[in-house]
């Protein structure tokens, strides 16, 4: 009987403190994920807006947005794959592919003449 208290009162301790330290771990990887999905939320927030100025006809504008752009990529906001991303949009506003591709095949033959 004594063997026995003795077991509860070390195990119950023992035990409350893994349970707690399992909580804590799972508690924190949560807010790890969250944390992430918060920072990818505002990164994409940033490039709509970014691209909004970017591709706005008045200059300055333009200007500030390529700005933006150019600062979203030189900071800590963005993984791996955001920085990606963030480049191919940031080099089709700096080729001028801001519209959408044409649909369909290209024609061919000579173009139509006039009457």
């Amino acid at each position: 009987m004594k063997t026995l208290t003795i077991i509860v009162l070390i195990a119950t301790p023992l035990l409350a403190f893994a349970g707690g330290l399992v909580g804590h771990l799972l508690l924190r990887r949560g807010a790890k994920e969250l944390d992430r999905w918060r920072k990818r939320e505002e990164t994409m927030r940033l490039l709509r807006w970014a691209v909004e100025l970017a591709t706005d006809p008045e200059p300055a504008r333009a200007q500030a947005g390529i700005t933006v752009l150019g600062a979203l990529l030189d900071s800590e906001l963005l993984d791996a794959v955001d920085v990606e991303l963030v480049a191919t949009v940031a080099g089709a506003i700096a080729l001028g592919v801001t519209g959408p591709p044409p649909l369909g095949p290209p024609p061919s033959g000579p173009p139509p003449s006039g009457p």
